[in-house]
């Protein structure tokens, strides 16, 4: 009797996992937001390698300059130096970076946008309608110089000037902290108020906060400072909060893995930097003002931060300011650049991106109390506005904030 051939099972054998790579994170993974970075790398090779990690144990700052015997696959560092540079490029191996310092480190590198990041800045400052501008960057570092060229391009281009002041990259015996200090504010004395400040970094903008302290100036009705990297502990330690331009400190861990990987399977290296858009400026209390050199602006100014819960259009403005609807407008062009409509819808939507921040908050909710007639203005006028819906900037805002919290560096 012929045997029932029944159902064959048949199971997909799982797939072979690629060798393992050993890569070297050469860097102090400890510090900033480097843990975000790492959390990066991890993902990306969790999904598409099988990397083997070498670290410094728990000293967690490996040099590039100790693997000259290493045997390995690649590296992923962070170069400060020009030594550091030499070092790298001597290596065997493929090596990557992610940091701006250098501006020509000679190897791949994936990075944040600096020229972006100087125009975002400028952008924001002249949004809160200061005419006066100051920067405060960093000596011989290359993001701090791509940054500033691009706010005074960025501002040239309104035919206005600004103040620089840089400081050296270090503090050390050469140059004491109270040197530095006491120059900063030699600096902020001599330059015209109201101003506008960009810094290099969060915590170049926490000392210039300290400096108007120090020398009697008040943030930010007259000093309005915006930094970049959104630091907790230079942004929300301290008084005022600090405003910042922020950064996917993951997509840039992941962006770089995905270079070294590409480099370590034999593809040739790009022959740009890859670049890394900032995600947005995160407003805080240092520019939390409008300023407005024409009486008549500066009433509408004060009746919409006041009433701005509140329903009401330019009308409400121009009774506000006791002068004329034709008067007024020309008074903002001058004064602002922009319309007294446009001046109040983007005053809503500045204050409905902070509550789109906090949850438990619906969008009828958000809408209503940001003065928008209902939630198809809100949405319309957001939309045309940030290029996104409330739900997507929410979505991705939380996705950012989410990889952030949860990439906390473990207490030791």
């Amino acid at each position: 009797m012929a045997k029932n051939p029944g159902t064959e099972l048949r199971t997909k054998a799982p797939a072979a996992k690629p060798a393992a790579r050993r890569v070297a994170l050469a860097f102090p993974t400890r510090l900033g937001h480097l843990h975000s970075i790492v959390r990066g790398i991890m993902d990306y090779a969790q999904q598409h390698g099988n990397w083997i990690f070498t670290t410094s144990g728990e000293a967690h700052d490996l040099s590039v300059r100790a693997l000259n015997r290493w045997r390995g696959n690649g590296v992923i560092t962070l170069l400060d130096t020009e030594a550091e540079a030499r070092a790298a490029r001597r290596l065997k191996v493929p090596v990557v970076t992610f940091v701006g310092t250098l501006r020509k480190p000679g190897i791949p590198r994936v990075m944040r946008d600096q020229p972006a990041i100087g125009r975002m800045a400028a952008e924001h400052l002249l949004a809160r309608g200061f005419r006066n501008f100051g920067y405060y960057g960093v000596k011989e570092v290359g993001y701090s110089i791509d940054r500033g060229e691009a706010f005074a391009n960025r501002l040239k281009e309104h035919y206005l000037s600004f103040s620089h002041y840089l400081s050296p990259n270090m503090f050390d015996r050469r140059h004491p902290w109270d040197d530095e200090m006491d120059a900063l504010c030699r600096w902020i004395r001599k330059l015209p108020m109201p101003i506008g400040i960009f810094t290099a970094n969060d915590a170049r903008g926490r000392m210039v906060a300290d400096a108007c302290k120090m020398v009697g100036r008040h943030v930010p009705e007259e000093v309005g400072i915006i930094g970049v990297d959104n630091s907790q502990l230079d942004c929300e330690f301290g008084s005022p909060k600090l405003t910042t331009i922020a950064c996917e400190w993951h997509l840039v861990g992941f962006e770089t893995a995905k270079l070294l990987d590409s480099l370590m399977c034999g593809d040739p290296p790009p022959e740009k930097d890859l670049l890394i858009s900032p995600s947005g400026v995160i407003a805080r209390e240092s520019t939390d003002v409008m300023i407005a050199d024409h009486p008549a602006v500066a009433k509408a100014i004060a009746f919409t931060r006041a009433h701005l819960s509140e329903r009401f259009g330019v009308k409400s403005l121009v009774a506000a300011a006791g002068v004329s609807r034709r008067y007024l407008e020309t008074s903002f062009a001058r004064s602002l650049g922009r319309t007294p409509s446009q001046y109040l819808m983007g005053a809503r939507v500045e204050t409905a991106k902070a509550l789109l921040e906090k949850r438990g908050l619906t969008f009828s909710r958000i809408a209503r109390d940001c003065g928008f007639s209902d939630l198809r203005q809100f949405r319309r006028v957001f939309t045309r506005l940030e290029k996104e819906t409330p739900s997507q900037y929410r979505a991705r805002r939380r996705s950012i904030n989410g990889k952030e919290e949860s990439r906390a560096p473990a207490a030791f």
